[in-house]
């Protein structure tokens, strides 16, 4: 990973982390979500707490199921691990992100 960041959208917090080839793996966490379990259920679910993308070879795929778990947020940091099946939306191609975490500071 060549970066990482995290910024917030209203009602989101939004954490990337970025390959030298262009390759992106993002997260976006609604605001005020507590320490937990969350699931991802779908591509355009709008009732997931957490939501995952992938940006490979130019091609975005969403996150269709996983989860992410946040082991510690503060006012400042927001601690987690994360893994999930990413699918482009004509649900031809499909990626596992396993053993994801990230660690940032929010701002």
């Amino acid at each position: 990973v060549t970066e990482v960041a995290s910024s917030g959208f209203p009602d989101a917090i939004s954490i990337a982390a970025s390959k030298s080839n262009g390759d992106v793996i993002s997260l976006s966490i609604d605001t005020n979500t507590p320490v937990g379990t969350y699931q991802m259920t779908g591509l355009l679910s709008t009732t997931d707490v957490v939501r995952g993308k992938y940006l490979v070879n130019g091609s975005l795929h969403g996150g269709v199921s996983g989860s992410l778990t946040i082991t510690s947020v503060t006012a400042t940091r927001m601690v987690g691990t994360f893994s999930f099946t990413a699918e482009n939306i004509g649900q031809t191609s499909t990626h596992q992100i396993t053993e994801g975490s990230f660690d940032v500071e929010l701002f």
